[in-house]
């Protein structure tokens, strides 16, 4: 059975878990729904029980989250798949010589603006990109948007075909 305390111990382990903006639950459930069913602005409400756009999680989030955990209680019959991509492998050398390049991220209740890449202190690099909420902000941003979606295009994803109990960190 599904034990969500042990999940959320397990999830603990990894940093301090934060919950979405709209609920302050930190388990939350989601679910193929159609078009007409799908809370208001969720990509349900615009793709329906079709393919989502390639994006981050959390995008929108200040600092989005370094883990993601997905569970999966039963995977229905639907053979809904999850898509994820190496971003490790992006060619960030044209971006060296650009100005550093501004996002406007609208999330439904607030604008603001955000970068797309960076670094953390320790030298990593993060990528935070989600059409449906961010649009480049200036010619360094549309430069880079070009640049994510070439990767796109020549990028082949790595397809989660879900079972139940299965867990994707």
């Amino acid at each position: 059975d599904f034990d969500e305390g042990q999940l959320i111990d397990d999830e603990a382990k990894l940093g301090t878990p934060i919950s979405d903006r709209r609920t302050t639950d930190i388990l939350k459930t989601i679910r193929p729904q159609c078009l007409d069913q799908a809370p208001c602005n969720t990509l349900s409400s615009r793709y329906g029980l079709g393919a989502f756009p390639l994006h981050t999680d959390a995008a929108y989030m200040s600092t989005p989250p370094r883990y993601l955990l997905l569970y999966c209680v039963c995977p229905g019959n639907g053979g809904r798949s999850t898509s994820l991509l190496d971003f490790s492998h992006f060619d960030c050398e044209p971006l060296k010589t650009s100005r550093p390049a501004t996002w406007i991220i609208n999330s439904g209740w607030r604008r603001r603006l955000c970068k797309a890449f960076w670094k953390n202190v320790e030298g990593e690099r993060f990528v935070r990109y989600d059409p449906e909420c961010m649009r480049p902000g200036g010619a360094s941003a549309r430069v880079e948007h070009q640049l994510i979606q070439d990767f796109l295009s020549a990028s082949l994803p790595i397809t989660i075909e879900w079972t139940a109990r299965s867990l994707l960190i």
